[in-house]
């Protein structure tokens, strides 16, 4: 039989809900605006680049030994490795994850293939791909909200704080498969609560089918899987009733449709251990808390990096506040609404956290990982304004916690604008816009690096087609700077390199440096004037 509403409380739609809708309203065409403009204005990171190396058909490992074989090569070559090769096809994208990343399935990287390949490779057009996916999980949102609380003023609010959280803007415009996942997961929730309430072949099917699609954008499709699980077995008693049958059959069968992939992750376990040893790096419990904090205040807020230190302070009232309204939403609604969001908070969440403080290292501080964290974060808060501000529970609608949802919105919209209008993400990768002037003011510029690979394919995108790159394959050996450059830059050298550059009476000249306080990074450029000749404007 269909649920009835879960809120202990009656709702009605008075005048004041037109209002708030509105604001809403505005709100989220501010969110919609953000995801939609400069898509090709900042610089890629890391991952990014990445996603176009799996796009592309290549291997990382055809890459190092085409291009970091210690030749020197142009960025327009460089650049072959991050665009659809119609020689390697569609095959190479899966070999070349099984192989080296297998625990990234391949379907978010088959799809930006496809995507480049009708729309070309421009930063705009793979970007628009996760844009598009984050705007569909706008009415996923609303849809989800009804079927829990059966409250559409509830969606409009949660839509409207999706819409202006900083981290969905940031993976909205990052070609990553993140929004994706995030869309087919709620997706997946969604489905389930109406297949509880109205049970159907075709709505378990659509289930069947998000969480199979699920599973092959992003294995973590498994703890959702999980929490669905438990939250049918706390209410259907543990009886194998119809609807857990149905759930079974589910699992069942998109698990089986993973399988293949699973086996393949499971006999390339050393790859995946290895690909993903930066989640182990020790880092103490403090720190851990103050990127926790951070993580947090990014669902509502982002800033630039100077400031990081100071405003992550603000994690603390949010942190009082988030705990106050979970404890609302736990009082205020039964228990098939409340341990819902929470079984899904818990299961995304709690086992890296659990592994970094028994194991050691920074699984919980990857803060993309926690989307449906997120979700559920909006959806809790948005029920707790939603119900405060509600005449008919007893009291006239409060005016502070009316600011409070206004001081925040405004926050995350502002945030949110600053993002979509910077050149950067609120201060990140700063160097990324800074370097490229400098080396392109002369002529015929050679950049050195020993940046790791993964890093390469960040800063090559930033220079002009012509600019010659050079990636020493074994610098520690005897390495020459080539001739025929006159200006040459040493581009983020480590200690080792820059010792060996210096030992060669080069007498390289610092030009650039950033450095972050709060992460102790720092990343500098050098510059070697051969034969003292003055520097030659490139016209």
């Amino acid at each position: 039989m269909p649920l009835k509403p879960y809120s202990r409380h009656a709702t009605q739609s008075p005048s004041w809900k037109r209002g708030v809708v509105s604001g809403c309203i505005l709100i989220i065409l501010i969110g919609v605006s953000c995801r939609l403009i400069n898509l090709d204005q900042k610089p890629y990171w890391m991952d990014e680049t990445y996603t176009l190396l799996r796009a592309s058909g290549y291997s990382a490992a055809e890459v190092r030994r085409q291009a970091f074989d210690g030749q020197v090569t142009t960025v327009a070559e460089f650049q072959k490795f991050q665009r659809p090769s119609l020689e390697k096809g569609a095959f190479g994208t899966i070999a070349g994850l099984a192989a080296e990343e297998p625990q990234h399935p391949p379907l978010y990287f088959l799809l930006t293939r496809c995507w480049e390949q009708l729309f070309g490779s421009s930063k705009a057009a793979t970007r628009s791909l996760p844009a598009i996916f984050s705007l569909l999980t706008f009415p996923v949102i609303y849809w989800l909200c009804l079927e829990l609380l059966h409250a559409p003023i509830t969606g409009w609010v949660a839509m409207a704080f999706y819409a202006v959280s900083p981290i969905f803007l940031q993976q909205a415009q990052s070609a990553r498969q993140y929004s994706l996942w995030t869309l087919l997961m709620l997706i997946a929730s969604a489905t389930l609560l109406r297949g509880i309430a109205q049970p159907s072949k075709r709505i378990w099917t659509i289930y069947i089918g998000a969480t199979i699609l699920g599973f092959y954008t992003h294995l973590l499709t498994g703890t959702v899987l999980i929490a669905h699980g438990l939250y049918l077995l706390l209410f259907q008693g543990f009886q194998f009733t119809r609807t857990l049958r149905y759930f079974m059959i589910s699992a069942g069968t998109s698990l089986s449709a993973i399988s293949p992939w699973l086996w393949l992750a499971w006999n390339n376990q050393d790859i995946a251990i290895q690909t993903t040893q930066w989640m182990t790096r020790p880092i103490s419990h403090g720190d851990l808390i103050r990127a926790w904090g951070r993580s947090l205040t990014l669902g509502f807020g982002a800033w630039h990096y100077q400031y990081e230190h100071l405003l992550s302070y603000l994690s603390i009232p949010i942190t009082l506040f988030l705990g106050y309204a979970i404890y609302h939403f736990w009082h205020s609604t039964a228990p098939r609404t409340w341990s819902f969001l929470l079984l899904l908070l818990g299961t995304s969440f709690l086992p890296f956290l659990v592994a970094d403080l028994l194991l050691g290292g920074g699984r919980s501080t990857s803060n993309r990982y926690f989307l449906l964290c997120y979700i559920s974060i909006d959806i809790i808060i948005a029920h707790f304004f939603t119900s405060k501000l509600h005449p008919e529970i007893g009291h006239a609608p409060s005016r502070l916690w009316a600011l409070v949802m206004i001081l925040l919105l405004s926050t995350g919209a502002v945030s949110c604008i600053n993002g979509a209008l910077g050149k950067t993400w609120w201060g990140w990768s700063e160097f990324d816009v800074e370097i490229p002037p400098i080396v392109h003011q002369v002529s015929r510029p050679l950049v050195i690096s020993d940046l790791s690979f993964y890093e390469s394919f960040r800063f090559a995108h930033q220079f002009n087609p012509d600019v010659h790159l050079l990636f020493p394959r074994m610098p520690e050996e005897d390495f020459r700077v080539p001739d025929g450059f006159q200006h040459i830059f040493l581009f983020a050298p480590s200690d080792k390199f820059l010792s060996i550059i210096q030992q060669q009476s080069l007498n390289p000249r610092l030009v650039y440096q950033f450095a972050d306080a709060s992460t102790q990074f720092t990343l500098s450029l050098y510059r070697i004037e051969l034969h003292d000749l003055p520097i030659t404007p490139k016209s």
